[in-house]
């Protein structure tokens, strides 16, 4: 194979020296010399550096840059401004305009309330800003569309967009007109090499039309009569398509206040009333569901650095994305490091008094140019404030760790047998004490002691009460998505939970126990397992999650409750009467 590229790399050095009247040994010499900074280098022998340079400096200038630079520090600053300052998906506005956008954007959502609160989906795009797009726009949808617009597929609707053949409005919108379909959307193999796995969900293209894994053709719904998306349950759709409009009127509200803040220019206390707006409108429980939803719609495998995540790839295998509770909390946090650290704005100032509007889309237009040390200084700037951004970021999400456990509220359950004649006046004494303690709690931030010797009240020794029956060691509650163990809460991800439910659902019905692992697929992923390898690493990544999430309530407690028996499957190491199913 490597005879191969040499001999491939010999021809294009001939090509290029033919077609730029140059000696082909310089040639020679400049892609060794490439080979060791692939951002240059790109595909050798095809597309590199070397084809971009071309068109913006005379050949002679153009070879002598990559013979007498830098490689390593010439490569770093290509692909800074050709990789990532003049992506669509960048955020690369200064604080007026970023404002100014943010507005804009609460303005979309108000347009597109009536569609996505019916579908979690909009009925336009956000053209000003491809990065608050892709950020805000989508709402929690429970099913994906068999076509968005002109009735073609979602990855032909990305090609459409690219080529300028998509419908758009006046402002440059993409106006949407969505499709449904009875049968669901599979995991497809978009690429596969020994290092790269890209999948999306859709469906497989037959000789008429979309088919099914089993060759049958699609059939075109109704919204209501069309399948979920892969791997959500019925019972957390209904679920979100209850809470979009409470969502909705939350991520209004956060964005109005971020860009007020952006305008006056007043960071101060921002977080504070961001993470005040979630306290009033969400719960702990429902916090952390719509958290877990958000793993559910993001790639298997696929971990997107926090830091970074304002700049997604075309090549993601996701076409849409669910514009979550994660992406409000990136939201405030890239709003208060533009106000804080201001790493966008300042290299956007920078960069515009260098060399003007519009911005430069490529590195090598500014070579040979007075500018090219401004444009240097901006970069160098960019990397310091990167730097500083990252370590930001970092603390910001550790503050948000910290809202979520110590702010949000949660309901507590106290069960407690008294005489009958006492039990009016008993809840009352209970009530008022919880009033006293909550009130001292929200003022002070400290709970109350009770001194044994006090003469008012007796001392309390708290006991836990389990919320589950009296001879149940595991409830489940299939509805609103909880789990208890001897009463401890079990918290753990929508598709663990499912195959929890599943094992305890077969104990409840006074079977055996064990559910196997096709069972187990079958009920996550329906109508997918067509590549055994990547079937069996599924399942046994999602027994880990269940048992990592068991571990945390009791040390140990995955491996001792959760019995796995070769070719047969999995149990829970329980009776029938130690499960409560509801």
């Amino acid at each position: 194979m490597d005879d191969v590229v040499s001999r491939l790399l010999e021809g294009y050095c001939h090509i290029l020296a033919r077609r730029h009247s140059l000696d082909v040994a310089r040639f020679r010499a400049v892609f060794h010399r490439l080979g060791d900074v692939p951002w240059l280098a790109g595909k050798l022998p095809g597309h590199t550096a070397l084809d971009e340079v071309f068109k913006c400096l005379p050949p002679e200038d153009a070879l002598r840059l990559f013979e007498d630079e830098d490689l390593a520090e010439l490569g770093r600053r290509v692909a800074l401004i050709d990789g990532l300052l003049v992506r669509e998906f960048t955020p690369f506005y200064t604080l007026e305009e970023l404002a100014n956008l943010g507005r804009e954007c609460v303005a979309h959502l108000e347009r597109n309330r009536e569609s996505l609160l019916l579908t979690g989906h909009p009925s336009a795009s956000f053209a000003r800003s491809p990065f608050l797009d892709w950020h805000l726009t989508r709402l929690y949808f429970t099913r994906l569309p068999l076509t968005v617009q002109g009735r073609r597929s979602p990855s032909h609707q990305t090609v459409a967009e690219m080529t300028d053949l998509a419908e758009r409005d006046e402002a440059g919108n993409l106006i949407y007109s969505y499709t449904w379909a009875r049968e669901p959307a599979e995991v497809l193999r978009v690429k596969e090499t020994r290092y790269v796995h890209l999948r999306q969900l859709g469906y497989r293209r037959g000789s008429t039309g979309p088919v099914t894994a089993q060759g049958e053709p699609v059939n075109e719904c109704s919204y209501e009569e069309a399948a979920l998306a892969p791997g959500l349950w019925p019972e957390d759709a209904a679920r979100l398509e209850m809470m979009r409009a409470r969502l909705l009127d939350l991520r209004i509200r956060v964005v109005h206040r971020l860009s007020e803040a952006v305008l006056t220019r007043s960071a101060c206390d921002l977080e504070e009333q961001c993470f005040t707006l979630l306290e009033d409108a969400l719960t702990h429980e429902e916090a952390k569901f719509l958290l877990d939803v958000d793993l559910l719609y993001t790639v298997e495998g696929l971990r997107v650095d926090p830091v970074l995540a304002w700049a997604p790839a075309r090549s993601r295998s996701v076409i849409f994305n669910n514009s979550g509770l994660f992406d409000l909390f990136h939201m405030i946090g890239h709003f208060a490091k533009e106000m804080t650290v201001g790493t966008m704005h300042r290299t956007a100032l920078h960069l515009r008094s260098a060399v003007g509007e519009p911005p430069v889309s490529s590195y090598f237009q500014v070579v040979g140019r007075r500018t090219r040390t401004a444009v240097d200084a901006a970069l160098d700037d960019f990397l310091r404030l990167e730097r500083t951004e990252k370590g930001f970021m970092k603390e910001y999400y550790a503050r948000v760790d910290r809202a979520l456990e110590t702010r949000l509220v949660e309901d507590v359950t106290v069960s407690r047998r008294v005489r009958r004649g006492w039990s009016t006046q008993f809840r009352s004494m209970l009530n008022s004490f919880a009033d006293f303690v909550e009130t001292l709690g929200n003022a002070t931030g400290q709970f109350p002691t009770l001194s044994p010797s006090s003469p008012a009240v007796s001392p309390i020794v708290p006991h836990p009460q389990p919320t589950s029956p009296a001879d149940a060691v595991l409830e489940v509650r299939v509805a609103s998505h909880q789990a208890h163990f001897r009463g401890t809460p079990l918290s753990m991800p929508p598709r663990a939970f499912r195959v929890l439910v599943l094992l305890a659902r077969q104990l409840a019905e006074g079977g055996e126990g064990w559910v196997t692992r096709e069972a187990i697929y079958d009920t996550l992923w329906p109508g997918s397992r067509d590549d055994e390898m990547v079937y069996l690493s599924q399942i046994d990544d999602t027994v880990k999650e269940l048992r990592r999430s068991l571990d945390r309530a009791e040390p140990s407690l995955g491996r001792r409750l959760v019995k796995t028996k070769s070719r047969v499957g999995y149990r829970l190491d329980l009776s029938p009467a130690d499960v409560a199913l509801r």
